[in-house]
Protein backbone atom coordinates (compact mmCIF):
# COMPACT_ATOMS: atom_id res chain seq x y z
CA UNK A 1 0.00 0.00 0.00
CA UNK A 2 0.79 3.70 0.14
CA UNK A 3 2.45 6.32 2.95
CA UNK A 4 1.17 9.49 1.91
CA UNK A 5 2.78 12.50 3.79
CA UNK A 6 1.38 16.05 3.36
CA UNK A 7 3.76 19.09 4.67
CA UNK A 8 3.19 22.60 4.93
CA UNK A 9 3.48 25.78 6.68
CA UNK A 10 1.74 26.19 10.11
CA UNK A 11 -1.60 27.52 9.17
CA UNK A 12 -0.95 26.18 5.52
CA UNK A 13 -4.48 24.15 5.61
CA UNK A 14 -3.03 20.48 5.78
CA UNK A 15 -6.07 19.21 8.30
CA UNK A 16 -8.61 20.14 5.63
CA UNK A 17 -6.84 18.43 2.16
CA UNK A 18 -6.06 15.44 4.56
CA UNK A 19 -9.86 15.55 5.35
CA UNK A 20 -10.75 15.45 1.44
CA UNK A 21 -8.23 12.44 1.14
CA UNK A 22 -9.67 10.53 3.67
CA UNK A 23 -13.05 11.02 1.72
CA UNK A 24 -11.19 9.93 -1.29
CA UNK A 25 -9.60 6.72 -0.31
CA UNK A 26 -12.77 5.61 2.34
CA UNK A 27 -15.31 6.26 -1.17
CA UNK A 28 -13.58 3.70 -2.76
CA UNK A 29 -13.74 1.34 -0.04
CA UNK A 30 -10.08 2.04 0.73
CA UNK A 31 -8.54 1.00 4.44
CA UNK A 32 -6.52 3.92 5.51
CA UNK A 33 -4.77 4.85 9.45
CA UNK A 34 -3.71 8.67 10.23
CA UNK A 35 -1.56 10.31 12.16
CA UNK A 36 -0.15 13.76 12.96
CA UNK A 37 3.67 14.65 13.66
CA UNK A 38 4.34 15.53 16.44
CA UNK A 39 2.86 13.11 19.05
CA UNK A 40 1.85 15.86 21.86
CA UNK A 41 0.51 12.97 23.91
CA UNK A 42 2.99 10.62 23.29
CA UNK A 43 5.51 9.97 26.35
CA UNK A 44 8.44 11.55 26.62
CA UNK A 45 9.07 13.15 23.15
CA UNK A 46 5.79 14.36 22.79
CA UNK A 47 5.60 16.56 25.96
CA UNK A 48 9.48 17.57 25.53
CA UNK A 49 8.50 19.25 21.96
CA UNK A 50 5.17 20.53 23.24
CA UNK A 51 7.88 22.23 26.39
CA UNK A 52 10.16 23.25 23.25
CA UNK A 53 7.05 24.58 21.18
CA UNK A 54 5.84 26.47 24.18
CA UNK A 55 9.66 28.52 24.47
CA UNK A 56 10.15 26.41 27.93
CA UNK A 57 13.85 25.49 26.43
CA UNK A 58 15.11 28.92 25.23
CA UNK A 59 14.02 31.10 22.50
CA UNK A 60 13.57 29.18 19.13
CA UNK A 61 16.92 30.82 18.15
CA UNK A 62 18.36 29.80 21.26
CA UNK A 63 17.86 25.66 21.37
CA UNK A 64 20.48 23.76 19.05
CA UNK A 65 18.38 22.80 16.15
CA UNK A 66 20.18 19.57 16.24
CA UNK A 67 19.11 18.77 19.78
CA UNK A 68 14.87 19.75 18.27
CA UNK A 69 15.60 17.18 15.48
CA UNK A 70 16.45 14.86 17.44
CA UNK A 71 13.62 15.25 19.95
CA UNK A 72 11.11 14.87 16.63
CA UNK A 73 12.78 12.37 15.20
CA UNK A 74 12.62 9.94 18.27
CA UNK A 75 9.02 10.62 18.18
CA UNK A 76 8.30 9.04 14.92
CA UNK A 77 11.06 6.56 15.75
CA UNK A 78 8.98 5.48 18.52
CA UNK A 79 6.12 5.40 16.27
CA UNK A 80 7.43 3.58 12.85
CA UNK A 81 6.38 0.56 14.06
CA UNK A 82 2.70 1.06 14.31
CA UNK A 83 3.11 2.51 10.78
CA UNK A 84 4.98 -0.82 9.78
CA UNK A 85 1.98 -2.59 11.04
CA UNK A 86 -0.45 -0.35 9.17
CA UNK A 87 1.16 -0.79 6.02
CA UNK A 88 1.75 -4.52 6.50
CA UNK A 89 -2.19 -4.72 6.91
CA UNK A 90 -2.53 -3.22 3.48
CA UNK A 91 -3.36 -0.11 4.58
CA UNK A 92 -2.72 3.61 3.29
CA UNK A 93 -1.39 5.34 5.93
CA UNK A 94 -1.86 9.60 6.00
CA UNK A 95 0.96 11.79 7.79
CA UNK A 96 0.22 15.21 8.43
CA UNK A 97 3.75 16.17 8.61
CA UNK A 98 7.23 13.49 8.39
CA UNK A 99 10.94 13.81 8.30
CA UNK A 100 10.51 17.15 5.91
CA UNK A 101 9.00 19.22 8.05
CA UNK A 102 12.05 18.44 10.86
CA UNK A 103 14.57 19.37 7.40
CA UNK A 104 12.86 22.38 6.89
CA UNK A 105 11.79 24.07 10.67
CA UNK A 106 15.60 22.83 11.94
CA UNK A 107 17.51 24.27 8.47
CA UNK A 108 15.35 27.26 8.84
CA UNK A 109 17.68 28.32 11.50
CA UNK A 110 20.71 28.02 10.13
CA UNK A 111 21.60 31.18 7.82
CA UNK A 112 24.87 29.46 6.32
CA UNK A 113 24.08 27.48 3.37
CA UNK A 114 26.94 24.72 4.21
CA UNK A 115 25.86 24.21 7.13
CA UNK A 116 22.30 23.95 6.50
CA UNK A 117 22.46 21.06 4.05
CA UNK A 118 25.11 19.37 6.78
CA UNK A 119 22.58 19.05 9.24
CA UNK A 120 19.64 18.93 6.35
CA UNK A 121 21.23 15.42 5.50
CA UNK A 122 22.08 14.66 9.53
CA UNK A 123 18.57 14.64 10.01
CA UNK A 124 17.63 12.37 6.69
CA UNK A 125 20.50 9.79 7.64
CA UNK A 126 19.37 10.01 11.26
CA UNK A 127 15.67 9.20 10.71
CA UNK A 128 15.59 6.80 7.59
CA UNK A 129 19.23 5.13 7.99
CA UNK A 130 19.15 4.96 11.75
CA UNK A 131 15.93 4.90 13.08
CA UNK A 132 15.14 3.38 10.32
CA UNK A 133 11.37 4.51 9.90
CA UNK A 134 9.46 3.89 7.02
CA UNK A 135 10.15 6.12 3.69
CA UNK A 136 7.21 7.58 2.05
CA UNK A 137 5.68 7.07 -1.25
CA UNK A 138 5.21 10.71 -1.60
CA UNK A 139 5.50 13.50 0.40
CA UNK A 140 2.87 16.71 -0.77
CA UNK A 141 3.79 20.12 0.25
CA UNK A 142 1.15 22.22 0.31
CA UNK A 143 2.16 25.80 -1.21
CA UNK A 144 -0.28 28.15 -0.31
CA UNK A 145 0.45 32.24 -0.79
CA UNK A 146 1.99 33.71 2.33
CA UNK A 147 -0.67 36.00 2.87
CA UNK A 148 -2.73 33.17 3.79
CA UNK A 149 -0.13 31.95 5.85
CA UNK A 150 0.12 35.35 7.59
CA UNK A 151 -3.51 35.76 7.73
CA UNK A 152 -3.80 32.71 9.46
CA UNK A 153 -1.50 33.14 12.07
CA UNK A 154 -2.44 36.25 13.07
CA UNK A 155 -6.18 34.75 14.34
CA UNK A 156 -6.56 33.91 17.40
CA UNK A 157 -6.22 29.71 16.79
CA UNK A 158 -8.46 27.67 19.21
CA UNK A 159 -9.47 23.80 19.27
CA UNK A 160 -8.13 20.84 20.82
CA UNK A 161 -5.20 20.66 18.47
CA UNK A 162 -3.91 23.54 20.53
CA UNK A 163 -3.83 22.33 24.26
CA UNK A 164 -0.17 21.24 23.84
CA UNK A 165 0.20 25.29 24.58
CA UNK A 166 -1.30 25.52 28.03
CA UNK A 167 -2.70 29.08 26.68
CA UNK A 168 1.05 30.21 25.03
CA UNK A 169 1.90 31.05 21.82
CA UNK A 170 3.75 28.39 19.55
CA UNK A 171 7.25 29.98 19.02
CA UNK A 172 7.60 28.35 15.41
CA UNK A 173 4.18 29.96 15.05
CA UNK A 174 5.26 33.51 16.66
CA UNK A 175 7.77 34.28 13.83
CA UNK A 176 6.43 35.56 10.19
CA UNK A 177 10.19 35.46 9.30
CA UNK A 178 10.96 31.42 9.78
CA UNK A 179 8.16 30.87 8.75
CA UNK A 180 9.53 32.21 5.00
CA UNK A 181 12.93 30.38 5.55
CA UNK A 182 10.92 27.62 6.04
CA UNK A 183 9.19 27.16 2.86
CA UNK A 184 12.01 27.97 1.01
CA UNK A 185 13.61 25.11 2.27
CA UNK A 186 10.76 23.01 1.72
CA UNK A 187 10.60 24.23 -1.98
CA UNK A 188 14.27 23.20 -2.20
CA UNK A 189 13.31 19.52 -1.36
CA UNK A 190 11.98 18.94 -5.10
CA UNK A 191 15.13 19.45 -6.24
CA UNK A 192 16.62 16.49 -3.85
CA UNK A 193 14.07 13.88 -3.42
CA UNK A 194 12.09 12.60 -6.48
CA UNK A 195 8.97 11.48 -4.27
CA UNK A 196 8.80 15.16 -2.87
CA UNK A 197 6.02 17.31 -4.82
CA UNK A 198 5.07 20.73 -4.45
CA UNK A 199 1.41 21.07 -4.45
CA UNK A 200 0.71 25.07 -5.71
CA UNK A 201 -2.40 25.92 -4.09
CA UNK A 202 -2.00 29.45 -5.34
CA UNK A 203 -4.12 31.08 -7.78
CA UNK A 204 -3.46 33.17 -11.26
CA UNK A 205 -3.91 36.14 -8.93
CA UNK A 206 -1.83 35.11 -6.32
CA UNK A 207 -4.58 34.58 -3.81
CA UNK A 208 -5.68 30.95 -2.00
CA UNK A 209 -7.27 28.46 -4.18
CA UNK A 210 -10.68 27.24 -2.62
CA UNK A 211 -10.47 23.06 -1.61
CA UNK A 212 -10.83 20.69 -3.05
CA UNK A 213 -10.44 21.16 -6.97
CA UNK A 214 -7.69 24.00 -6.95
CA UNK A 215 -6.48 25.25 -10.49
CA UNK A 216 -8.14 23.74 -13.39
CA UNK A 217 -5.54 24.44 -15.74
CA UNK A 218 -2.75 22.31 -16.92
CA UNK A 219 -5.32 19.90 -17.84
CA UNK A 220 -3.35 17.78 -20.15
CA UNK A 221 -0.68 16.92 -17.83
CA UNK A 222 -2.93 16.72 -14.61
CA UNK A 223 -5.43 14.34 -16.31
CA UNK A 224 -2.60 11.90 -16.71
CA UNK A 225 -1.42 12.65 -13.37
CA UNK A 226 -5.48 11.48 -11.93
CA UNK A 227 -5.25 8.35 -14.03
CA UNK A 228 -2.11 7.54 -12.78
CA UNK A 229 -3.97 7.62 -9.27
CA UNK A 230 -6.47 5.69 -10.56
CA UNK A 231 -4.09 2.74 -11.27
CA UNK A 232 -1.70 3.06 -8.62
CA UNK A 233 -2.42 5.32 -5.80
CA UNK A 234 1.01 5.15 -4.61
CA UNK A 235 1.98 7.28 -7.77
CA UNK A 236 0.40 10.88 -6.91
CA UNK A 237 2.03 13.49 -8.86
CA UNK A 238 5.05 11.30 -10.25
CA UNK A 239 6.72 12.67 -13.27
CA UNK A 240 5.60 16.94 -11.96
CA UNK A 241 8.13 18.94 -10.63
CA UNK A 242 5.75 21.22 -8.99
CA UNK A 243 1.21 20.02 -9.04
CA UNK A 244 -1.57 22.31 -8.15
CA UNK A 245 -4.59 20.78 -5.74
CA UNK A 246 -6.89 19.48 -9.04
CA UNK A 247 -3.86 16.65 -9.87
CA UNK A 248 -3.57 15.51 -6.32
CA UNK A 249 -7.50 15.17 -5.86
CA UNK A 250 -9.16 15.20 -9.01
CA UNK A 251 -9.85 11.21 -8.44
CA UNK A 252 -11.80 12.44 -5.89
CA UNK A 253 -15.02 14.05 -8.21
CA UNK A 254 -16.54 12.87 -11.48
CA UNK A 255 -17.76 14.77 -14.22
CA UNK A 256 -21.38 15.71 -14.36
CA UNK A 257 -23.87 13.00 -14.99
CA UNK A 258 -25.34 13.92 -18.55
CA UNK A 259 -22.72 17.02 -18.82
CA UNK A 260 -20.18 16.96 -22.28
CA UNK A 261 -18.30 18.63 -19.79
CA UNK A 262 -14.39 17.73 -19.50
CA UNK A 263 -13.98 19.20 -16.06
CA UNK A 264 -14.96 17.73 -12.46
CA UNK A 265 -17.50 18.37 -10.43
CA UNK A 266 -18.00 17.80 -6.09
Amino acid sequence: MSLIVLEGLDGAGKSTQIDLLQQLLASRGLRYEYLHFPRFDAPIYGELIARFLRGELGAVDAVDPYVVALLYAGDRADAAPVIRRWLDEGKFVILDRYVYSNVAYQCAKIGDAASRERLRDWIVDLEYDYHKIPQPDVSLFLDVPFGFTRRKLEEVREGDDRGYLHGKKDIHEASLTLQQRVREVYLGQAERDDRFRVVDCAGDDGTMLPPPLGRRGRRGAEAAAAADFRADPGSIGRGFRKLSLRTVFAPAVRPRQGSNEKGFSA
